[in-house]
């Protein structure tokens, strides 16, 4: 959704209250009193499907605001340092990407509570780590958990705290996350993941601002902004009577979904070339330069693991890679057993990625060699049986001479 700016170039000094309907309109005065009319920019909010869900209103250029205080907001100068390395360590310039970083310095603004909807791999801690770092609570702590990781008893106790004695091995009293978040940011992260009884716990901290430690007889007051995030559908999960619907509505105020990396294949290259310049320095390499063919092979692949799974891909390029640089047989992308069973020399079938045949070809012959063309060795060090070596070595035209 486009946005207009203010159209008059002087400066301006007041806003009124934007009138109900429409457009957001507003009044603007120069420095001379005159009035000006303009359009405040808004930010659209999209669902899953990609559909605008519902409007923001931001800042406008040239409109005055309440002040900054500079003891609770970063200066100019912070953020801007911050963004030239990237915005706040997320890379893209596809139009997707750059309406999801005017949305994370719009409610970084607010207390409101996010639920950061996207695929497994796209960086939804980043986002919600961006937003803590621009609010006003930066300086107070981002405290992350993953829901999905601890049993319920283990999570309740991770996120609330315990009393001494409550349960075997509690020896002494525990503060729990959430009161270590105190005046700061909370991530639950994979909240899908969670049992319903603790999301009926959870849902009490979100509407009384109240946390009991498991065992405990009294509550704690606690002041946190809370930001969810998942990778399932809780519309779904709702449906299906696995998610409670009250606290789905909780958690969704602001709603934020990450396109995968497939939707934005422009940001492939600048961050392919970050991760290589990264891994390069990481490794102690000279500078390794990624090839045109190896490129394109990137930007075909169709990356269900997403920006985790290009970083992946990246650092073992650089591993492997020789002082020729980066070569499409360098990239190890993933690859259905179905898909390699069929691979015929010279030409992979229809629907196979040649980058993959070529890797997978370049891996088994390092590893010979590493041998000494033993190949029950080197087929320990892949992963699969003798077997299925000798097959994969036969598809590949790859020979015993080593």
């Amino acid at each position: 959704m486009s946005s207009q700016q203010v159209r008059d170039p002087r400066e301006p000094q007041s806003l009124s209250a934007p009138e109900a309907g429409g457009n957001l309109l507003g009044h603007v005065r120069t420095s001379e009193g005159e009035p000006v009319a303009s359009v405040l920019p808004v930010f659209p909010i999209f669902d899953r499907h990609g559909e605008v869900a519902r409007v923001i209103p931001a800042r406008a250029p040239g409109i005055e605001m309440p002040a900054e205080s500079p003891g609770t907001n970063r200066s100019r100068a912070a953020r801007a340092a911050s963004e030239d390395r990237g915005f706040y360590g997320m890379i893209g310039s596809d139009p997707k990407m750059e309406a999801l970083f005017r949305m994370i310095r719009v409610v970084a603004e607010s207390d409101a509570t996010v639920l950061i909807l996207g695929e497994s791999g796209t960086g939804k801690e980043l986002v919600a780590r961006a937003i803590h770092r621009i609010s006003p609570r930066h300086a107070r702590p981002f405290v992350a958990i993953d829901c999905g990781a601890f049993p319920e008893t283990l999570l309740e106790s991770e996120l609330f705290g315990h009393v001494r004695g409550s349960f075997t091995g509690a020896v002494q009293n525990k503060k729990g996350l959430v009161e270590e978040a105190d005046g700061g940011t909370l991530l639950l992260d994979e909240i899908g993941d969670s049992s319903p009884v603790f999301q009926s716990k959870l849902l009490r901290v979100l509407q009384e601002g109240l946390v009991r430690p498991v065992g405990g007889t009294r509550n704690i007051s606690v002041n946190v902004r809370v930001i969810a995030a998942t990778n399932k559908s809780l519309q779904e999960a709702v449906r299906q009577k696995a998610f409670r619907e009250d606290l789905y509505y909780r958690l969704s105020v602001i709603p934020i979904v990450i396109p995968p990396l497939r939707e934005r294949r422009e940001d492939i290259g600048p961050l392919a070339e970050h991760f290589v310049a990264k891994y390069t320095a990481k490794n102690r390499r000279k500078r390794v330069v990624l090839s045109s063919k190896a490129l394109d092979c990137l930007r075909a692949y169709s990356w269900p693991g997403n920006v985790r799974e290009l970083e992946n891909v990246m650092e073992r390029a650089v591993v492997i890679s020789t002082d020729e640089g980066i070569q499409s047989q360098d990239l190890i992308l993933r690859e259905s057993t179905e898909a390699v069973s069929a691979l015929i020399p010279g030409s992979p079938p229809e629907g196979t990625d040649p980058c993959l045949a070529s890797g997978e070809r370049k891996q088994i012959i390092d590893s010979l060699r590493r041998h000494g063309g033993h190949r029950l060795k080197s087929a320990r060090e892949l992963g699969i049986s003798r077997t299925g070596l000798y097959y994969k070595m036969k598809r590949h035209q790859i020979t015993s001479s080593f």
